[in-house]
């Protein structure tokens, strides 16, 4: 191959059209998914319906996950910022690994706090401990980047189902739904995270200028 045929090829890869680099996003193939998924519903019914099993596998998997998560970033967060200035405790769980096991999110924050209490208190010893969990914290964000290759099935298996055995007639009720999540999650970082970096003295840092 001579240097001006490679450099043809090399031309022809980068001049490529755009849609085709569009597809490689996560976000674009869920949307053709949910386009699928909602076609498949309208036009064959009962299929549609036997989709639901991948929506449902997905959910599964992720819940499996993020209590876990939270357990880890939680208890890394504390004992690296070394600063025990306030203690709250409202609900004091009588079993970790049954409410990991269950999803019992509150209980497993109380947990992660008072684990990550102890770490400040356990000084070089805690700092090794604090270095082993970080890197299984990081392991896990590793699983959900994998699970997350198939979010573009599950939420083809959801659209198709839910339009399958409901109608389009059902996707208003979840529009508001969606719209609640994203209103009540932009209150929850406003107040909440903003009431936690309050009580810890936690500032957001200005960007440096170039």
């Amino acid at each position: 191959m001579t240097v001006s045929s490679a450099a043809e090829i090399k031309t022809l890869v980068s001049s490529a059209p755009a849609w085709r680099s569009a597809l490689k996003k996560l976000y674009v193939q869920v949307l053709i998914a949910v386009a699928l998924g909602a076609l498949l519903g309208a036009v064959y019914p009962s299929l549609a319906v036997d989709m639901k099993p991948f929506s449902d596998g997905f959910i599964t998997l992720i819940r499996a996950v993020v209590p876990p998560i939270i357990f880890a970033t939680v208890a890394v967060g504390i004992a690296k910022m070394g600063d025990i200035r306030r203690f709250l405790m409202k609900v004091i769980p009588s079993n970790l690994v049954g409410a990991v096991a269950q999803g019992n999110l509150l209980p497993v924050l109380v947990i992660a706090a008072l684990f990550g209490f102890a770490l400040c208190q356990m000084g070089e010893r805690g700092q090794r401990l604090v270095s082993l969990i970080d890197d299984v914290m990081h392991a896990l964000f590793g699983i959900v980047h994998i699970i997350m290759y198939v979010a573009p099935l599950a939420a083809f298996g959801a659209i198709a189902f839910t339009i399958g055995k409901f109608g389009f007639g059902i996707l208003a009720s979840l529009g508001q739904l969606v719209a609640s999540i994203y209103l009540t999650s932009i209150l929850f970082v406003l107040f909440g995270f903003g009431a936690i970096a309050w009580m810890f003295g936690l500032r957001p840092r200005p960007r440096a200028r170039r």
